[in-house]
């Protein structure tokens, strides 16, 4: 996922955000090179911005109406307009209101129902219910299709549009119809709005094992999961058990942070581009905290993202179990 935050353009930010957008195509040539005068790759750039900026000043002047245009959602339409030609559902344009909201959600805190939601077929499709929140209590389901909330269709919805209605004032309700397998009927669901405060590792012992259930990957989780293993090794277990069932992922840190406490060396995660500057390997830095134990890492369909970094560097080194 690529998340740009910008801030909300006024009058004459086009100007300004051309500009900085200029200068950033000059700052990344000169990150790995010189840059060359007359360089045919940085002037087709330059006139695709040319271009663009022309249309933009021809909307400006020429629209029929042009009392009903805002600048700024002309540019977050612009915006959203090149994204949607990558094709890739998981890169998004977040303006900065969205992107405070994703900071609370990393964060670990945010209030709404608890569930992990995507587009799966042009379907509004829960990807996991979190545990113990509203909607795991209410019997969401991964794989369930939010067909309405409050009664409108989701068809056409976009999921900044669905998060904005699914959240709300704690102590409210917000109701929902499910499509789910093997129904024939939507199912009418009612849930009452919590603030959500993930706690995204618990632990137990079952006999002299360690049991560790991950629910999420936040900006915490690492710390969380030093914790439960101190506690668990304290009680002398003899292995352990990584539950990762329904986690749908969170931030990469997290998973990187999780994976090195289980592995002492090589690569975790890398990331392959055509473009030689932007691949990179994430690997183990020697904080391994329980390289020895026996490992045992379960997962399901509603493990997702982060869970899929976790369980497959620890099935790369030959670790642990999947």
């Amino acid at each position: 996922m690529i998340i740009m935050r910008i801030k909300p353009l006024k009058n004459g930010g086009f100007l300004l955000a051309t500009a900085v957008l200029a200068c950033l195509l000059i700052l990344q040539f000169s990150d790995s090179a010189p840059l060359k005068a007359g360089s045919a790759e940085f002037d087709l750039e330059l006139k695709e911005i040319k271009t663009f900026a022309e249309a933009y000043r021809v909307v400006l002047d020429d629209f029929a109406d042009t009392t009903q245009l805002d600048p700024n959602e002309l540019m977050q339409g612009a915006i959203n307009g090149m994204l949607k030609t990558l094709d890739d559902p998981h890169t998004r344009y977040l303006p900065i209101k969205d992107a405070d909201q994703l900071s609370l959600v990393t964060r670990g805190e945010f209030g709404g129902i608890g569930i992990s939601i995507g587009m799966q077929n042009d379907l509004l499709t829960v990807i996991s219910p979190l545990l113990g929140t509203p909607a795991w209590r209410a019997g969401i389901e991964a794989g369930d299709v939010i067909f309405t909330i409050e009664g409108d269709t989701t068809v056409g919805i976009t999921l900044d549009e669905a998060v904005g209605l699914l959240r709300g004032v704690p102590g409210t309700q917000v109701n929902i119809g499910v499509a789910r397998r093997g129904y024939d009927e939507i199912i009418p669901i009612a849930i009452t709005r919590e603030i959500i405060q993930v706690r995204s590792v618990q632990y137990s012992t079952i006999d002299d094992i360690g049991y560790i259930r991950l629910s999420t990957f936040s900006d915490q989780s690492t710390t969380e999961l030093e914790k439960a293993i101190e506690a668990l090794t304290k009680q002398n277990v003899t292995a352990l058990i990584l539950d990762l069932r329904l986690n749908s992922g969170g931030v990469l840190t997290g998973a990187i942070g999780i994976s090195d406490r289980f592995i002492d060396s090589g690569a975790i995660v890398s990331i392959k581009s055509r473009d030689p500057r932007q691949t990179k390997t994430y690997a183990a830095s020697k904080n391994g905290m329980t390289t020895d134990l026996p490992l045992v890492v379960l997962v399901d369909h509603g493990s997702a993202s982060a869970s899929e970094i976790v369980a497959g560097a620890v099935q790369d080194h030959g670790r642990g179990i999947i």
